[in-house]
């Protein structure tokens, strides 16, 4: 399959892709147990393991994915900052716990972990990272969609390395690097709307 979230599309390969299901059904009340695992071309692995009802429209059960090599994620905001992932590992996990109550779309997770390892954020075109985090993680996070609430236990750091200067407007050159970056269009509409009226040709 091709990643058309990507410009251009890049192509996307999960193998191998296990799916089982038991007992779906679309009687009220009857829930299905669901499990998935695949891997992606990269070696990360994803698993789902829970269960899912129809009537009424509901979901539940636990995520886990490992392994996921994070450049990979980059790729999708590459042409919006001036720095790249150039190395690191993802794990996360958690509960979810998904449904529809009179209308409303309802989310809940729970129990949420995330790791990353040897994570390194360096400028475009060079080699010494901006950011290096050989070991990262967070702890017993919680979210709830309708109270719009994110709660964490933990966040847990060992040997980071944060590396950045002032630049000459006096802003520190990792936040500008990590800002997103303005389109060409954009920044001749700034520049023609700072200029004086009918010299702007």
């Amino acid at each position: 399959m091709e990643d058309r979230g990507l410009s251009p599309p890049e192509p996307l390969t999960f193998q191998p892709i296990n799916l089982t299901v038991k007992n779906l059904s679309n009687q009220e009340n009857v829930k299905a147990t669901v499990a998935v695992d695949l891997k992606d071309d990269s070696g990360g692995k994803f698993e789902i393991m829970g269960e899912v009802g129809i009537k009424p429209l509901a979901a539940r059960g636990n995520l886990a994915v490992a392994g996921l090599k994070t450049p990979r994620l980059w790729r999708y905001i590459r042409d919006q900052v001036n720095v790249e992932i150039a190395g690191g590992r993802l794990e996360l996990g958690g509960a979810y716990d998904v449904s529809v109550v009179d209308q409303v779309f309802q989310v809940t997770v729970t129990d949420g972990n995330l790791k990353l390892n040897n994570f390194k954020v360096a400028e475009k075109g060079h080699a010494n990272p901006l950011i290096l985090l050989p070991s990262f993680s967070v702890a017993g996070a919680a979210f709830d969609l309708n109270r719009r609430r994110i709660t964490i236990q933990s966040v847990t750091s060992r040997d980071a390395l944060f590396q950045s200067w002032l630049t000459k407007e006096g802003t520190f050159s990792l936040i500008s690097l990590l800002s997103p970056q303005q389109s060409a269009d954009v920044q001749k509409s700034a520049i023609v709307a700072a200029v004086p009226s009918g010299l702007a040709d």
